[in-house]
C-alpha cells in the first residue's frame, strides 16, 4: 500500500498552484517529457503567466519530481468557475525554436559522434549521456545548421536510435532503440521487474510487419556495404532496398551492424502492450529503451505516463506503461 502525494509548483520560487490534475509522460520518437494539468481557482491564471518569456514550473507525483518549460497557458471562465489549462515540455525545450536559434554546427576534421554530440551542447550548461555505439565521422561530412535539439536527433537517428531528456537534471541521453538483438531479449538482464500485484490492467495487441533475416546498410559517401544478418541464418529474407545513411559513414562497420540490428529486430511478428500499473518509489519510472517485465511478460518500453487526478478529496496516481516485444519465429 501507498500514500499518494501530487504537487505542482512554479519553478524555482516554489509558488504552490491549484492543481486538479497533472499528467507527465514520454515516449520513444520524443525528446523530452511533456505535462498537462489543469489549475482551478480565480487566482490561478495570474500565477503562470511569462516573464519575461515563458514560466517555469515542477511536478511531484509519489516522490518523483519533474521540471517543465510551459507552453502559453489557456483559461477558461464560466459562471462560479475559473480553469486554466497548461502543457509543457522538459526544460530542454530551450534548446529549441522558439527559444534557441539555428547554427551552423559543420566540422571541417574527423570526429566521433559522441564529440558531434557533445559539440552540439557546448555553451549551453547541458551535457550528453552517450549510450549509443561510437564511430568515427570523416572530416567535412558533418554539415548541420540547426537548433542543437535538431543536432541531437539527427545523430541519434542516424541508427535509428532514441533521445531522452533527465526529469530535472540537464542531461541528455542518446540511447538505443533495442538495447541487445529482439531474439535475444529473453536471456538478456532486466532493468526493471514490475510484480503482477503492481497491475491494474492489461492490454496487449499483435503487430506484424515483414520477416527479415537480413538487410544490407550502407553510407553514400563514405562507409561500406554491409549484409547485416541474424547469425544461423542465410540473411535471405531482406526488404526490397538497401538501407543508406550519410552518417552510416565507418568501414569498420559499427554503425551498419546498429543500423541494421534495429531494422532486423522491429520486423516480423510481436505485440504491443499497454500495462496500467502503480506509481510508486518502489517500482520506480520507468524510461523509454529499458528492459521491463511486467507480471513475469518481458518487453522493452516504448512510452510511460503518470497521471494524478484529484476527485472527492482523493488522489488517484496511475501509470501506463508501453511495451514492445518481437517473438523469435523459425
Amino acid at each position: 500500500m501507498t500514500t499518494n502525494s501530487a504537487a505542482l509548483v512554479r519553478w524555482p520560487d516554489l509558488t504552490p498552484l491549484p492543481c486538479t490534475a497533472i499528467t507527465v509522460e514520454t515516449d520513444f520518437e520524443s525528446w523530452c517529457w511533456s505535462l498537462s494539468a489543469t489549475l482551478a481557482g480565480s487566482e490561478a491564471w495570474s500565477l503562470v503567466q511569462p516573464d519575461p518569456l515563458a514560466c517555469q514550473v515542477q511536478a511531484t507525483i509519489n516522490g518523483q519530481t519533474w521540471r517543465f518549460l510551459l507552453d502559453v497557458p489557456s483559461t477558461q471562465r464560466s459562471f462560479n468557475s475559473d480553469r486554466v489549462s497548461l502543457k509543457g515540455r522538459s526544460r530542454a525545450a530551450w534548446l529549441q525554436n522558439p527559444y534557441a536559434s539555428r547554427q551552423d554546427f559543420s566540422e571541417a576534421n574527423a570526429r566521433e559522434m559522441q564529440q558531434l554530440a557533445e559539440a552540439a551542447l557546448e555553451n549551453t550548461g547541458w551535457s550528453v549521456d552517450w549510450q549509443l555505439e561510437n564511430w568515427v565521422v570523416p572530416a567535412g561530412l558533418w554539415t548541420q545548421y540547426s537548433t542543437p535539439i535538431e543536432a541531437l536527433i539527427r545523430l541519434a537517428t542516424a541508427s535509428a536510435d532514441g533521445i531522452y531528456t533527465h526529469p530535472t537534471e540537464q542531461i541528455i541521453t542518446l540511447h538505443k532503440r533495442w538495447p541487445v538483438a529482439a531474439w535475444l531479449l529473453d536471456g538478456a538482464t532486466t532493468d526493471l521487474l514490475i510484480p503482477e500485484d503492481a497491475v491494474i490492467s492489461l492490454n496487449q495487441t499483435p503487430v506484424y510487419t515483414q520477416p527479415l533475416n537480413g538487410v544490407y546498410v550502407s553510407g553514400t559517401t563514405a562507409g561500406a556495404l554491409a549484409l547485416i544478418k541474424i547469425a544461423g541464418t542465410d540473411g535471405a529474407l531482406q526488404p526490397t532496398e538497401p538501407i543508406t545513411e550519410a552518417l552510416l559513414c565507418d568501414t569498420a562497420g559499427v554503425a551498419a551492424r546498429q543500423r541494421g540490428l534495429n531494422a532486423l529486430s522491429d520486423s516480423g511478428a510481436g505485440w504491443e502492450m499497454d500495462a496500467e500499473v502503480l506509481f510508486t518509489p518502489a517500482i520506480g519510472l520507468v524510461q523509454p529503451g529499458m528492459i521491463v517485465s511486467i507480471a513475469g511478460v518481458k518487453g522493452v518500453s516504448r512510452s510511460c505516463r503518470i497521471s494524478a487526478q484529484w476527485s472527492d478529496n482523493s488522489l488517484q496516481v496511475r501509470q501506463i506503461v508501453g511495451l514492445e516485444r518481437r517473438e523469435v519465429e523459425a
